[in-house]
């Protein structure tokens, strides 16, 4: 992705915090895997509510804040073109 795969991000926005440098092709990566997990944990023959439960808690704890901060980033340079 060269020079557009860097960004930089503030953690938390309710705190005074230092930006931190991210990547977004990391971002995107955490979301595949985690949607890729999904799939495997749907195909696995796991109870429905068991699956949706999963699926829930990795998007709430993990996978949407990947998934926010690479629209963020995308966002930022659609606006470059």
């Amino acid at each position: 992705m060269g020079k557009l795969d860097e960004y930089w991000e503030v953690f938390d926005p309710t705190e005074e915090r230092t930006a931190i440098h991210c990547l977004l092709s990391m971002d995107l990566a955490e979301v595949y895997m985690d949607l890729k997990d999904a799939v495997a944990l749907e195909r696995s023959g796991l109870a429905a509510e068991d699956v949706f439960w999963q699926w829930r808690f990795d998007f709430l704890s993990h996978w949407s804040r990947h998934a926010a901060s690479a629209l963020r980033v995308l966002r930022s340079l659609s606006n470059r073109v």
